[in-house]
């Protein structure tokens, strides 16, 4: 993946950063951050094991999976952003910077005002955490790690649709959508290894998933 991503980024500066080029790119590079993070959450499957969530709402699984695909969504809309940008930059040049978002389409205007959706959905499924794992929670730890992320995508974002669009502030947003969409990713995998754990039966084994049956230490976490 790395390597089909090495070679696509080449296409991209060859191709002269032509549209659809520079999105198909990022979700290049999201598939190969979730790839790695479910090597690490393979790596932190007992430590969800040995906490339960029995007690979790049960709207939080499908709001989990709405969120996931609000992010994808908004993510894409921002790489159509950036895509526009490198046009406007072409025609216009760095002297206008400030006259950018003057001439963005219609749907930088949807990517901006889709943020506070995703915000607010976002805190929703904060909120449903506390009430139903508390504060110590790893998934609810991951959860308000996830809204700060938040938080500076959207500052930043902001700051580049208001302040003339300064250069030191496009890739902390990059940045901050691309660590939104692996510490969401990272939630799903715990989420999962958490829930299939307390499936486990007293013999070890479990019946829903087929997995062999655990002995030692782990069995007796379960």
């Amino acid at each position: 993946m790395v390597g089909f991503q090495g070679w696509l980024g080449a296409k991209v500066v060859s191709s002269n950063l032509q549209p659809g080029m520079i999105t198909l790119h990022m979700l290049m590079a999201l598939a190969i951050v979730g790839t790695l993070l479910y090597a690490l959450a393979q790596s932190r499957r007992q430590l969800m094991v040995a906490q339960p969530v029995t007690s979790i709402d049960p709207r939080f699984e499908k709001w989990l999976y709405i969120v996931l695909g609000m992010t994808i969504l908004q993510v894409t809309m921002g790489t159509q952003v950036r895509e526009m940008t490198d046009i406007i930059r072409e025609s216009q040049g760095e002297a206008l910077r400030s006259a950018w978002i003057e001439a963005m389409p219609w749907f930088f205007y949807v990517h901006r005002s889709f943020s506070a959706l995703v915000l607010f959905a976002n805190l929703w499924l904060a909120r449903l955490l506390i009430n139903s794992l508390g504060w110590m929670h790893t998934l609810t730890r991951l959860t308000l790690g996830m809204i700060i992320v938040i938080g500076v995508a959207v500052t930043s974002g902001a700051t580049l649709g208001h302040l003339g669009m300064p250069a030191l502030v496009q890739p902390m947003h990059l940045l901050a959508a691309t660590l939104l969409f692996g510490l969401q990713f990272l939630i799903w995998m715990s989420y999962r290894h958490a829930r299939d754990g307390g499936l486990v039966s007293d013999d070890g084994s479990s019946p829903a998933a087929g997995n062999p049956p655990q002995h030692g230490r782990e069995q007796a976490v379960i």
